[in-house]
């Protein structure tokens, strides 16, 4: 998770981190909320922290962190229950807009 965070890293390294946690989120994201809901929580903070980025650092790229963050934080709010997934969007969002 931290690497798909670094803004300094290359693209190639940040879509494959992203791709990743997306893979885990439609194989294992019941799992997690079950067993370790703390992951799950880094997880969703981490997307929306990449959606706040500046798109416009990847003129003309398909797919930035950015919409690479979106997807994979739809497929994690897609995969878990709706009383779950609430309280975690709500709390990366407000911590996000806390600092």
């Amino acid at each position: 998770m931290n690497l798909s965070t670094k803004t300094d890293l290359p693209l190639n390294v940040r879509s494959t981190t992203l791709y990743f946690l997306e893979q885990l989120g439609e194989t294992f994201s019941k799992f997690l909320v079950k067993r370790d809901i703390e992951a799950l929580k880094k997880i969703i903070e981490c997307g929306c922290t990449i959606v706040c980025e500046d798109d416009s650092e990847y003129p003309g790229d398909e797919e930035t962190p950015v919409e690479l963050a979106l997807i994979m934080l739809y497929n994690y709010a897609s995969q878990i229950p709706n009383e779950v997934a609430y309280p975690l969007f709500k709390s990366a969002i407000i911590n996000l807009c806390g600092s």
